[in-house]
């Protein structure tokens, strides 16, 4: 299995509050959704409601429409029964959340490094995660392990004869990563020190046995980086001269005569030419000289032409030196030169060759007797074919190429490579399954392919072949083995990502798409498609038919630190600057697996916005009417709006700054403060409901300078709308400085005042010190606007007159 380097850190606990705590009703009241809010959000952290989205007053609300609200710690919903604006008196169901009885989950992040490089198998860790020991993990890179040592040797077939091309065997070696990528081979020839003979990336090694007597091989798999297995050794194997089969013969002898040499006689007679022949032949078995075809008459001669004649058993030959004039050349040569070559003067050798056959089959090692002459025993031996034959093998297979899985009914192409003897008449192809299985033949010819329809029978799994050559004389090489292929019955879905990219970077409300497509080429299966967050709960992405594309497409919402699918909250708080992994992966019906394709990602959880309150003049006691309070406010984060709000003791918040940040200011009446110490909070909230405030502490000073004159105000509204005169009654302490004005107007005209004078006749004792006033005004036309000014002087802080009762008419 693959290894991989795990980091191992310490695992911090952090308790995190769950929003489960029932809602509970709390009371029926009547009452406005005017600054109530839509919304809440809750901090797992420290446990706290935050209402958000202020209910506007023009908005109305539906029935069950919800708004929420906060006092302190406690938590309303508000539930309506009817519908309305959001400022109309509404009937309402009040329910609370009670924040203690929220119940609390334990979750663990990365803390310090405690150990890196832990070398593991792949699932010994979790990716990113804690562990059951109680640490926490993190998986790197993969661990590069040395191949398997090969498998134990296949004796060569035959005894190992010098000069023979053997193939030597061993069972595959294994590497976890996949990276194999050779074999070395070693020899010991007469127990000698190992030498390197050769490198294959097959587990065949085919090797011409050298002059010995003995020899041992061995054997190690080493992968692309470089990292050995363990030698595989042999056992030591005898080598032997080769043997052949000998056929004895007596010896024949034969006599062999060499022609004589030409000698030029002294007193010779010259003949005619017409009775020579134009050539000779010599009988070299039988030292004899033959003539062949006459010259005769009828042919012309030259000076230089030859002719033969015999002479008994002596070759004569005459050459024309010149004709005379008017000579007969076809007789009597007027010059002529005359040589011969006498039986008695030639040399004889004899020579000796196979006989008749005495004995055949006679087997012995290579050189005991000639390959084809006379031996010392007096015998001719002719060396026929070997005891124990072997020609070369077939190269080593190249299709079907390592590491090749079959499908069921799936045709496997088979090639291997040509043997380099010579007179090759066909290549025995053999298979087998499950290894122990029996060997099967296939079509036995010359060529060098071979195609196999792989079996559907489940219970057999794997593959193997062999090949070996045949010459014209039924001599056969050792075979060449393949490697154990894997027959997939059911073949694992495969799955591809085109979305996410690999370290994309989640902000707040980003969306985490994933897509893609998963395919499982088995018929009559169903797929599920899986997708998990680190180590969290996996989630079904898509189910469907096999041999069917499916599509996966799934978007994933980041806010308030965790994943959501939907509404559904999908992990726990991601940490920031931490690698997270997507894993998404597909399972057919019969539990075969894809592959894991990962997708690192990382998160920005929403940060607070953040404020700035500049110094508060004046400061400590406020004496001046009006003063200025400024300051700016920004983000950290990509967010569109900040909003800024002000809120003076308990009263409702005032916005004062939205925008993308920047500098905001309001200003304050001392009207707005009590006596006393005031609080006024400054707050700036994003546009997903983080906050930042600023509590500023300002104090009024009381005004306790006595009042000797007031003022008051009272519109009148008439039921009709207007009315031409008003009918006033005022009863007052008989003592109190009483001035009564009247303004009668319409609307949108300026206020005119006039002075109502009161008839002495018209003041009426009520009660011991108690009079009552009556006034009278009237107008040429009817007013909307009737304003009524009421103004009392006292001499001194010590009188306490006062007014009991205003009352009238309008007509």
């Amino acid at each position: 299995m693959v290894k991989y380097y795990y980091d191992k850190f310490v695992a911090n606990p952090n308790t995190l509050y769950n929003d489960d705590a029932p809602w509970e009703y709390f009371s029926t009241n009547r009452g406005t959704y005017e600054g109530l809010f839509k919304k809440y959000t809750f901090d797992n952290v420290t446990n706290t409601y935050t209402p958000i989205d202020t209910w506007i007053s023009s908005e109305m609300v539906a029935v069950d429409g919800v708004a929420y609200g906060k006092s302190g710690d406690d938590f309303f919903k508000f539930v309506t029964t009817q519908s309305g604006q959001a400022s109309s008196d509404l009937n309402y169901v009040l329910h609370q959340k009670v924040r203690t009885k929220n119940t609390t989950t334990t979750n663990y992040t990365k803390g310090t490094l405690v150990q890196p490089n832990i070398p593991a198998e792949d699932g010994a860790y979790p990716v990113n995660g804690r562990h059951t020991d109680g640490y926490w993990y993190v998986r790197g890179t993969i661990v590069n392990t040395a191949p398997t040592q090969p498998g134990a040797f296949t004796q060569p077939s035959g005894t190992l004869e010098i000069g023979d091309s053997k193939v030597f065997t061993v069972g595959a070696s294994t590497d976890a990563e996949g990276n194999l990528s050779k074999y070395i081979w070693e020899v010991s020839v007469n127990n000698a020190a190992y030498s390197k003979a050769g490198e294959t990336t097959t587990s065949n090694f085919p090797y011409t046995i050298p002059n010995a007597t003995s020899l041992k091989m061995r054997v190690k798999a080493v992968d692309s980086d470089g990292l050995e297995s363990p030698y595989r050794e042999s056992s030591q194997y005898t080598v032997t001269k080769p043997k052949y089969y000998y056929a004895r013969y007596t010896v024949a002898s034969t006599t062999t005569y060499q022609e004589a040499p030409w000698s030029s006689p002294v007193g010779w007679t010259p003949t005619e030419f017409a009775n020579l022949y134009r050539s000779y032949t010599f009988y070299n078995g039988s030292n004899y000289y033959g003539v062949n075809s006459q010259i005769g008459y009828s042919v012309p001669m030259s000076v230089g032409d030859v002719g033969y004649e015999m002479n008994g058993s002596t070759l004569q030959k005459y050459t024309i030196q010149s004709i005379g004039t008017g000579g007969n050349l076809s007789g009597a040569a007027q010059i002529v030169s005359m040589q011969r070559k006498n039986p008695s003067d030639s040399t004889s050798s004899t020579s000796y060759s196979k006989g008749s056959l005495v004995q055949s089959d006679i087997p012995a090692e290579d050189g005991t007797y000639p390959t084809n002459g006379q031996h010392a025993d007096g015998y001719w031996y002719v060396r026929g074919s070997r005891v124990s034959q072997s020609i070369a093998p077939p190269s080593p297979f190249t299709a079907p190429t390592t590491g090749k899985k079959f499908k069921p009914n799936e045709v496997a192409s088979i090639v291997f490579g040509a043997s380099s003897a010579q007179n090759i008449s066909l290549y025995e192809v053999d298979y087998r399954y499950n290894a122990t299985g029996t060997w099967t033949q296939l079509p036995y010819n010359n060529t060098l392919t071979r195609s196999l329809t792989i079996t559907t029978d489940k219970t057999l799994k794997t593959l193997e072949l062999r090949v070996r050559a045949k010459n014209t004389s039924n001599v056969y090489s050792d075979y060449v083995y393949s490697e154990a292929f894997v027959i997939e019955h059911n073949v694992a879905p495969a799955v591809s990502l085109s979305s996410p990219t690999e370290n994309v970077t989640l902000y707040e409300n980003d969306i985490l798409k994933i897509a893609g497509t998963a395919y499982d080429a088995d018929a009559d299966q169903s797929v599920t498609v899986y997708y998990q967050i680190n180590s969290e709960q996996r989630k079904v992405l898509a189910t469907n038919l096999s041999q069917t594309q499916i599509a996966l497409s799934k978007q994933l919402t980041f806010k308030a630190g965790k994943l959501y699918d939907g509404d559904t909250v999908l992990t726990g708080s991601l940490a920031d600057g931490v690698a997270h992994k997507l894993k998404v992966w597909a399972e057919d019906s019969e539990k075969a697996s894809s592959a894991i394709v990962e997708k690192s990602f990382y998160v920005v959880p929403n940060r607070a916005p953040l404020l700035s309150v500049d110094a508060v003049v004046p400061s400590g006691v406020v004496d001046a009417d009006k003063f200025k309070i400024n300051g700016k406010a920004w983000d950290e984060d990509a967010n569109s709006t900040l909003k800024v709000t002000r809120r003076i003791n308990s009263g409702n918040s005032v916005e004062i700054y939205s925008g993308t940040g920047g500098e905001w200011e309001f200003e304050i009446a001392l009207a707005q403060l009590q006596i006393g110490a005031n609080t006024l909070v400054v707050e700036v909230s994003d546009n997903y409901g983080a906050k930042t405030s600023k509590t500023i502490k300002l104090n009024k000073d009381a005004v306790k300078t006595p009042i000797l004159q007031s003022v008051a105000r009272y519109k009148i509204e008439p039921p009709k709308g207007s009315a031409k005169g008003v009918l006033l009654w005022v009863q007052r302490d008989k003592e109190l400085d009483l001035t009564v004005e009247l303004s009668m107007t319409l609307k949108g005209e300026q206020e005119q005042y006039v002075l109502l004078e009161v008839d002495p006749d018209d003041i009426l004792p009520v009660t011991d010190g108690i009079v009552e006033d009556e006034y009278y005004h009237e107008t040429v036309e009817p007013k909307d606007n009737i304003i009524l000014k009421l103004t009392t002087t006292r001499a001194n802080i010590n009188i306490d007159h006062k007014i009991y009762l205003i009352m009238g008419v309008v007509e």
